[in-house]
């Protein structure tokens, strides 16, 4: 998915997390599961350290944080996705790959952890934000 470039309008605040959060790969799964549909670059310094991660989403969604600086914009706020579902991967214990499985049905699919039952929760479609 290209990059669409920083919005106009965009807040900004401290982060909750690390950036290297981002170098777990159990944590990266997650991510992947939450944020399928999202776009993302880290930014590193001379020394191959990540010093700044993007994200941005079809919808024009967008987030930039350097260091503990967070930015974002648009429909949804992608990094307050991110350190949503950090939250959740430590809550369960840091899970590995292996604990996780998915249901397919017509209507969709539905990541869980070790039981069908134990839903990953979504991070919230534009859809959903516009109707809450």
């Amino acid at each position: 998915m290209p990059y669409p470039g920083e919005p106009e309008s965009v807040s900004e605040r401290t982060s909750l997390i690390d950036l290297s959060t981002l170098a777990s790969e159990g944590f990266r799964f997650v991510l992947s599961l939450v944020l399928s549909e999202v776009g993302d670059a880290s930014e590193l310094d001379k020394g191959g350290q990540t010093i700044g991660c993007r994200l941005w989403g079809r919808d024009g969604s967008w987030a930039h944080v350097l260091g503990n600086v967070v930015r974002q914009g648009g429909p949804r706020r992608l990094w307050d996705a991110v350190e949503d579902s950090h939250l959740w991967f430590e809550t369960h214990g840091r899970p590995s790959r292996d604990r996780f499985g998915v249901t397919i049905t017509p209507a969709g699919q539905t990541f869980w952890l070790d039981e069908p039952r134990q839903y990953v929760p979504p991070a919230p479609s534009p859809r959903e934000l516009r109707s809450a």
